[in-house]
This record gives C-alpha cells, structure tokens and sequence, in this order.
C-alpha cells in the first residue's frame, strides 16, 4: 500500500478539495491494483483513507466516474513519464533502452500504476477499452517522433514502417512489465529488450 492511507492522526485533519481528491485518487489506485478494475469499490477507499464512504462519493459520484478517473491518472503518469524520456537530447536507441528499463523501474517506484496499467491493457470491455486505445495511440505518437529522428539519425532504416514499429515498441512494453512482474531473472528482462531493440533498429546502425 501506498504512503496515501493515512494514518488515526491525519484522519482528523482536513484537507482542502483539490488535496482530498488527489489523495482519494492515489489510494483508490492502491485499491484497484489489489482488487482488479472490476472489483475495486468506494468502500475500501474510504476505509483506507479515513473518511465516510460519502466523502469518496463526493468526489466520485458513480463506480464509473471512479473507473474513469483512476484510469485517467493511470495513463497520465504514463504519458508524462514518456514525454520525458523521449524528450530528451539522447540518440534514438539511447532512449528507446531507457523507456525499457523506466518500466522495469515503475514496478518498484510506482507499483500500483503499473498493475493496474497492465490489467487495463488486457481488458477488452467496452467500459475501458476505449480508453485504453486512445492511451496507446498517444503512446505510439510519442514513439513515431523517436523513430523518425532515428532514421535521421541513420538507426532506423529510411523505409521502415514507423508507425508499425511504434506499436511494436509499445505492446513490448506491457510483455517488459509483465516479465518483471513475474519476477524473472533480469538477465532474461534484458535480453528480451535487446530482441525488441534489434527488432527496431538496423543491423548495420548504431546500437
């Protein structure tokens, strides 16, 4: 659990509406990640937090409108987490590794995120598919600009598909998590990095 339940001492204090949100927010997506997206209720948020369950209603009205916002964080960390390694002034494949290896870091730093991400990847429902597949089309933006700069950069073929190769990128990412997930060697982690990397890449290119 995150450092969002809150304690007998905090309970008594209260927090202005954008914070209580945010911390509701945070918990509920501790909540998710342990109960699964369709069983996660307001109720246990509550209970961790600290308030009355209509204090969570509050916020978020219905269990969609609390889907919905949980999802939205979600994908959020996510995509401000892409636009900084795949802004910055490095080589294509120089950022493409350091995507890999943030991810392997996310099931550390930010573990609940990254559960419920890869569970909401693998429901296919019309309540969240959606959502999910507007997320990847701008995760496999992001990705499209590293790749063409590759090719400038003379790593990526001049005739490659970019955008096959993006979704490419993108769907190893969930099989990266999933891998550290399972908690195999990081051996194996990287070699299947590597795979994905050369899959993308040149032979003949800078690696």
């Amino acid at each position: 659990m995150s450092a969002a339940a809150i304690g007998p001492t905090e309970k008594r204090r209260r927090l202005p509406p954008e914070e209580r949100r945010a911390q509701l927010l945070e918990i509920a997506i501790d909540v998710f990640a342990d109960r699964g997206l369709g069983a996660a209720r307001h109720a246990e948020i509550a209970e961790r937090a600290g308030v009355a369950v209509s204090t969570v209603f509050a916020y978020f009205e219905t269990r969609e409108a609390l889907v919905d916002a949980v999802l939205d964080e979600v994908a959020d960390f996510f995509l401000q987490a892409a636009g900084r390694v795949h802004g910055q002034d490095k080589g294509c494949v120089e950022i493409l590794r350091e995507v890999g290896d943030a991810l392997v870091d996310f099931l550390h730093t930010h573990r609940s995120h990254a559960i419920v991400w890869l569970e909401w990847g693998s429901a296919v429902r019309e309540d969240v598919w959606p959502l999910y597949r507007d997320f990847t089309e701008r995760i496999v933006a992001i990705t499209k600009r590293t790749l063409e700069r590759g090719q400038q950069e003379g790593c990526v073929a001049p005739d490659a598909d970019i955008e096959s190769l993006a979704r490419l990128f993108a769907s190893s990412s969930q099989s990266i998590a999933r891998l550290q997930l399972s908690e195999v060697d990081p051996e194996t982690v990287a070699r299947f990095q590597e795979t994905v990397l050369r899959a993308i890449v040149r032979e003949d290119g800078p690696v």
